[in-house]
């Protein structure tokens, strides 16, 4: 069901159209370092929840923290998250959460630091465990929200 909810009602980063090329959509630029391991996300400023309030990189990262929490049993994408530094340990309880390199540098800035360079890391932007989920609304503990 959060699938279903993901896609129609949040936009993530970016997707693809059918011809395959890349459409901005909660994302309005990004970067990558010469690396490649640093993943930079400029958020459109003007995305908005339905109650006014501002869609920041926090409510990314809200996401990204949810599925890789090792309690939640509802984290089935946990796993493709393992690109990012410290995730894997983390979800596998190996590591803590504040060794999880996705963070919200501020409110339109998101910023992902990869364990090793990964060609497919912007494909993977369109899933479902890349979209926003309101910060403080969307928690493992509120059982009305999926």
């Amino acid at each position: 069901m959060w699938t279903e909810y993901a896609k129609l009602c949040t936009d993530g980063l970016v997707s693809y159209d059918s011809d395959g090329s890349l459409i901005y959509e909660s994302a309005e630029s990004y970067e990558i370092s010469d690396d490649n391991l640093v993943w930079t996300f400029h958020l459109r400023e003007e995305a908005k929840w339905s109650d006014g309030s501002a869609v920041t990189a926090a409510d990314f990262v809200n996401t990204i923290q949810r599925a890789l929490d090792p309690n939640n049993g509802n984290a089935i994408y946990a796993n493709m998250l393992y690109n990012i530094a410290g995730a894997e340990e983390y979800n596998t309880g190996d590591g803590s959460l504040d060794d999880v390199m996705a963070v919200a540098v501020d409110d339109y800035t998101l910023q992902f630091t990869l364990d090793q360079p990964c060609s497919y890391f912007l494909k993977m932007m369109s899933m479902p465990v890349f979209c926003p989920s309101k910060t403080g609304l969307a928690t493992n503990d509120n059982e009305s929200w999926y």
